[in-house]
């Protein structure tokens, strides 16, 4: 049966996301945006279930892969900063969360004088 209550779901959940981040590890390697979909599945969940620092080191490995694939100017990037902001602001670490917001920003910023192509110059 499947369990209704969030609470009993979560090491369900935590245990076929960890699998999948061994299996994509092990089948992709390190650096894969599949990978990263991995870690960043699992900076949610843990961030759901109010761990924080779990949350953290997953949004932040995550945020390493995709700048090695997508270079420091992807929306992408910016998305992930966001995210530990969000996280970092919901759980009071305000100041830390503007770093993440300002992270953010800088990259953001950076696509409209980017010839990355998806900068916004790019796909219009």
């Amino acid at each position: 049966t499947t369990p209704t209550d969030p609470a009993a779901a979560f090491p369900k959940a935590l245990e076929y996301c960890q699998k999948a981040l061994e299996i994509r590890l092990a089948v992709l390697g390190a650096n894969h945006a599949d990978t990263a979909a991995s870690h960043f599945s699992l900076a949610q969940l843990w961030m759901e279930a109010g761990q924080v620092d779990a949350a953290l080191e997953h949004f932040q490995a995550a945020g390493t892969i995709q700048q090695e694939i997508y270079g420091p100017s992807s929306p992408i990037v910016a998305a992930t900063f966001t995210n530990m902001g969000n996280l970092l602001f919901q759980t009071q670490h305000y100041d830390q969360a503007l770093v993440q917001y300002d992270q953010a920003l800088e990259t953001l910023s950076s696509l409209s004088s980017s010839s990355d192509p998806q900068s916004p110059q790019a796909l219009s």
